[in-house]
């Protein structure tokens, strides 16, 4: 069954006239999606409490400001990549924030970019010169900071090691891009490698820890607005990969999500888990699926955690993908700072992992 907050989005986009009385859960659960300026669009005043219309109102404009002041840092970097001549490629809001209605109802936590490998050093050097500074370095990214509202993901590759999807449009993306209006080094996919990119995307955190609401509707909405589209060439790239996820499937619940007032069984399975994952997952999420993964092996689960792969370990410890040997170096650090660094933090993981349920799947097995 559809639950009133897709209820509240679904106001939003179609127009509709209707209020909602909204409540202190209501503004928890948006705000857990990155939806919460949708409520306050059709936010009932009379059946609202004034604290509750008090928080609709500041998470709508702090969206808003935020919004402004990414809208004009993007432009800035624009700007300049295109003056040094260093092609760069925006990725997932600084495209799909047209697609939404306003332009503040996608929120943005950062601004994400990829630049060629060999332009990398020079990037850096360009995002400090707008005042940014170097914060947490991963396989994939690295980030940058000014004040408390604005920060940049540069990307050097779209996916790391672990979520090696091994397509054309991974491996070479600048392949399957394409300049904007007035721009020769700026970039964005071609519509139907967007379409892949956003599907990819959604599926790694399927995969990790889940997803929530604001994926699908990224992706609903796109295909609101792009039509003619290659879908064909989309399912048979999606498909090579066998991730466990069906493409049909998938286009089907994006749509019946948004467009119904029921879900099919299968559909209602996937529901309740993104529900329950925040925007980008979560970590009960990720407990759920690491238990699933270790065949419902709780004690495997844990020692999992502890000690991770060596594709897993290198999202955190990027030298690892060129000196394979510093492994069991980078194990010993991690038992490290989870035993004298965070112990209590480790405990509760532990304790958190041993409190997964079984699903019915597991207990049938």
């Amino acid at each position: 069954m559809i639950d009133k907050n897709i209820e509240i989005v679904k106001a939003v986009l179609n127009k509709s006239q209707e209020k909602f009385a909204l409540t202190e859960m209501d503004f928890r659960y948006l705000t857990y999606q990155s939806l919460a300026p949708f409520g306050y669009l059709v936010m009932d005043k009379k059946g609202t409490p004034e604290d509750i219309q008090k928080k609709f109102h500041d998470a709508y404009f702090l969206y808003y400001y935020k919004d402004m002041a990414q809208n004009s840092l993007l432009e800035s970097l624009k700007k300049s990549f295109e003056e040094n001549k260093i092609p760069l490629l925006l990725l997932k809001g600084s495209i799909l924030k047209d697609y939404y209605p306003q332009t503040n109802l996608r929120y943005r936590g950062d601004i994400d970019v990829l630049v060629k490998e060999e332009d990398y050093s020079k990037s850096e050097k360009i995002i400090e010169s707008l005042g940014f500074k170097k914060g947490l370095n991963s396989e994939v990214h690295e980030s940058f900071s000014k004040g408390s509202l604005l920060e940049i993901e540069l990307h050097h590759r779209l996916f790391s090691s672990q979520m090696d999807f091994q397509l054309s449009v991974t491996d070479e993306p600048f392949e399957h891009a394409i300049t904007l209006p007035n721009y020769q080094y700026i970039y964005s996919f071609n519509r139907n490698d967007f379409l892949l990119y956003m599907i990819l995307h959604l599926t790694k955190h399927l995969i990790k820890s889940g997803t929530g609401l604001r994926s699908f509707l990224d992706i609903y909405l796109y295909l609101q607005k792009e039509k003619n589209l290659d879908l064909d060439y989309v399912q048979k790239e999606f498909d090579s990969l066998y991730s466990g996820y069906d493409f049909d499937f998938l286009m089907s619940f994006t749509n019946d999500l948004f467009t119904k007032d029921t879900l099919t069984a299968e559909e209602d399975a996937l529901y309740k888990e993104i529900i329950h994952s925040g925007t980008y997952g979560s970590m009960n999420v990720r407990n759920e699926k690491l238990v699933k993964k270790n065949h419902n092996n709780k004690f495997k689960a844990i020692m999992r955690s502890i000690f991770p792969t060596r594709l897993a370990l290198q999202e955190n410890y990027p030298s690892l993908a060129k000196h394979h040997w510093l492994y069991p170096v980078f194990w010993f650090v991690k038992v490290f700072k989870m035993v004298f660094i965070h112990p209590f933090r480790s405990i509760k993981k532990a304790k958190a992992i041993m409190k997964v349920k079984n699903t019915k799947e597991d207990e049938d097995n």
